[in-house]
């Protein structure tokens, strides 16, 4: 991949990081729609984030030592560490015992639940740094950032008393939000469905630059009725700007402001995303009860009856788009029927610019086919794509530093893949005598 000039990294991160009050595109217009208000020709400015007050009538939600301690134990020492450099092994020494130290802590800790810090620590505590990964299309990047260890700690340990409850709430129409084989069970449901109903289309939405550009208003309302032990420790990170800071070689560091959209490298950015959105969810699959709507975060998949399906995708454009502030992009999404022609399914009104295949979709990193379709996305997209980072890895002169990228990226991806393909799907693979390699 050709390097991006200097200077114009940060900028990507500044377009990729929209603040209030910045153009967006107009809210995509409907069939047999003659509502006066927003159409193609009136842009809108971004909304600013103006959370309401918060009228507690409970005392805040605190958590013992011994909370603290379980979640700092399993986190992996291997993470990186946020703009303060405090590491899990630190706070391994911090919390070993209950003693002195440890309760205090435990002190500081619970003041980051209540949002009780002042406007300093709170920036201080906020901040994260980031770096810029290349994706595969040339000039394009993803930013990654890393928040401090303390912050993650904090909103693991609140998030995690709210398990059952998540369940409860995001499902059967969200997926993303931490719940157990939660890829699997999607993945699956999309394959089954399938194969049930060969005659249905299944179209997948693709929203642009989607964590970072929702609006943070509508998470409010969500957020309070239903997840009211939460609404202190989101506020702490969410209620005002927080700062990203990004540095390009021998250049001074850049602040970014965190105004719109999810935080980067927060405990709760697909769970503020995927509740801001659910309403949405829950609307589309009312008004369009003949077709399956399933989500794992921004991925969303409609399936059905082709012109149902056509029709809930255009809807699901205009409320995203209504709601959310943000933008689907068609040239991005794809769509797939096992037995449908795309004749067949234009005719029904899928959008001309969603690609269609009738030999396969990947939905999560998963192919979903024919079986010469799947055999030709393993072998392209993951036998011969591990094998090139194998060796590029071994350019690595430490071997430590392979072992960490093998143990905690190649070998998660080929895990994720193997759950999920059907055993009769993965024999006959051109190129499979590499797979013994890939036995790491």
């Amino acid at each position: 991949m050709p390097s991006i000039p200097k200077g114009q990294l940060t900028d990507k991160l500044k377009t990729l990081h929209p603040q209030p009050g910045d153009t967006i595109p107009s809210i995509p217009s409907l069939p047999n729609d003659s509502s006066p208000t927003f159409h193609i020709n009136q842009p809108r400015q971004r909304s600013t984030n103006n959370p309401p007050p918060l009228s507690r009538n409970y005392a805040p939600t605190t958590f013992p030592f011994e909370e603290y301690q379980t979640a700092i134990f399993l986190a992996d020492t291997g993470s990186a560490p946020g703009p303060c450099g405090t590491t899990y092994r630190h706070m391994r020494i911090w919390f070993s015992k209950d003693d002195t130290l440890g309760s205090l802590l435990t002190q500081s800790f619970n003041h980051l639940t209540a949002n009780s810090l002042d406007p300093i620590s709170n920036q201080l505590l906020n901040a994260a740094r980031v770096v810029a990964v290349p994706k595969d299309q040339p000039g394009d990047i993803r930013p990654i950032a890393i928040s401090s260890s303390i912050t993650r700690t904090v909103g693991r340990v609140n998030l995690r008393k709210c398990k059952g409850l998540l369940n409860t709430f995001f499902l059967p129409n969200q997926f993303g939000i931490d719940i157990q084989s939660d890829a699997e069970i999607m993945v699956q449901t999309i394959r089954s469905y399938l194969d049930l109903h060969p005659e249905h289309l299944a179209v997948h939405a693709d929203v642009r630059n989607a964590f970072n550009s929702w609006d943070r208003n509508k998470l409010w309302q969500s957020l309070d009725k239903y997840f009211p032990s939460l609404s202190s420790i989101i506020r702490f990170s969410y209620a005002n700007p927080t700062k990203i800071l990004f540095a390009e070689d021998d250049q001074d560091p850049t602040s970014i402001d965190s105004t719109i959209g999810s935080r980067q490298g927060c405990t709760f950015g697909s769970f503020t995303f995927c509740l801001a959105m659910h309403p949405l969810l829950l609307q589309l699959q009312s008004l369009f009860p003949s077709c399956l709507i399933l989500a794992y975060c921004d991925d969303l998949w409609i399936l059905g009856p082709p012109s149902d399906v056509s029709n809930a995708y255009k809807k699901w454009k205009n409320l995203y788009a209504t709601h959310m502030e943000g933008e689907l992009r068609d040239d991005k999404g794809k769509s797939y029927s096992p037995i449908l022609t795309e004749t067949t399914v234009r005719s029904h009104g899928l959008p001309n610019e969603i690609p269609f295949s009738s030999d396969g979709v990947s939905a999560l990193g998963i192919p979903i086919g024919k079986q010469q379709f799947v055999h030709a996305y393993l072998n392209d997209k993951i036998i011969l794509k591990s094998i090139e980072d194998l060796q590029t890895i071994q350019r690595m002169p430490l071997i430590q530093a392979q072992h960490t990228l093998l143990t905690k990226s190649i070998c998660h991806r080929l895990n994720h893949l193997w759950r999920l393909i059907p055993t009769t799907d993965v024999t006959n693979i051109h190129g499979n005598d590499d797979l013994p390699s890939l036995g790491l």
